[in-house]
């Protein structure tokens, strides 16, 4: 199911969410369980596969040192799914 939504918080508020699937995604190498790197690029995002237990490693210390970047993984059902405000929290 590709698309985006609005989905409620549970404190009322809304924050954006998109799946992607399928065949395009798949033939990309985004398949179930494979890491993903998240960071922001103008006014996107560049999400980038993370090939092996090396650079998961040295990915899990970037994003413990940067707070823009995150990483998640391919759902079992082949999903992409990211979710959120774009906005950064005051430190």
């Amino acid at each position: 199911m590709n698309g985006t939504h609005s989905i409620q918080t549970t404190t009322g508020g809304f924050i954006p969410e998109l799946t992607i699937d399928g065949e395009d995604i798949i033939k990309a190498g985004f398949v179930a369980g494979v890491v993903f790197k998240i960071e922001p690029c103008l006014d996107g995002l560049v999400i980038t596969l993370v090939s092996n237990e090396a650079e998961i490693e040295r990915l899990l210390l970037e994003v413990n040192a940067h707070t823009d970047i995150g990483m998640d993984w391919i759902r079992d059902n082949g999903e992409l799914y990211l979710a959120g405000t774009g906005r950064r929290s005051a430190a």
